[in-house]
């Protein structure tokens, strides 16, 4: 179909765009089209009773552009705003195609949660906590999207063990936090004792 046609096009430009120039913002823009563009392929293919294996073959498109989008923005150089933001916006390309919504979104979570084991590393509780909190949300939207299909029990088993490992450093992080509040509190019962003392 044509919408299938463009989205092809737009895959490729946007792969020449990253190899060729430093433009993230053109190399976003053609990879959300082609992702955009593959999924009304996909949806007016199953309307119009499209061949199965035509159907597989635009499903195989997608999950190569989304491979590839990822790839051109999840890396180290870029931080994790740009990151979080670009899922968001592929979670959005995706419109009412939900099957791959939950795993995206579980990505979200698992970036968040890596910069959170980052600051803990760190020592910065702080910020770590608020990466772990940041978490949640996302992995919410995971189990409100997923489907009951091939994939459902691998996914349902990779959201709680990210809830685990979330809920886990966190309470870390706290404890952490409440040491600190302690060691504060103690140190000024000794300076006042201390006070006290010259005092007398």
């Amino acid at each position: 179909s044509a919408s299938k046609n463009y989205g092809l096009s737009s895959w490729r430009l946007g792969k020449l765009t990253r190899l060729t120039t430093s433009d993230l913002e053109l190399t976003k823009y053609y990879f959300i089209d082609a992702l955009s563009y593959m999924i009304k392929a996909e949806k007016c293919g199953r309307k119009d009773g499209n061949s199965v294996v035509w159907l597989q073959e635009v499903n195989d498109h997608i999950d190569t552009i989304l491979s590839d989008a990822k790839e051109s923005f999840l890396s180290k150089e870029h931080g994790i705003a740009l990151k979080v933001t670009f899922i968001t916006q592929l979670i959005e390309s995706l419109g009412d195609n939900i099957s791959r919504k939950s795993t995206l979104y579980l990505e979200i979570s698992e970036l968040y949660f890596k910069d959170g084991v980052c600051f803990l590393a760190n020592g910065d509780f702080k910020k770590a906590l608020n990466s772990m909190c940041e978490c949640y949300q996302p992995i919410e939207e995971a189990k409100r999207n997923f489907t009951f299909d091939v994939t459902y029990n691998v996914l349902i088993q990779e959201i709680s063990e990210m809830e685990d490992d979330v809920f886990t450093h966190k309470c870390i992080a706290e404890s952490m936090q409440m040491k600190e509040k302690g060691d504060s509190i103690i140190a000024q019962v000794i300076k006042k004792e201390e006070n006290l003392n010259v005092t007398l």
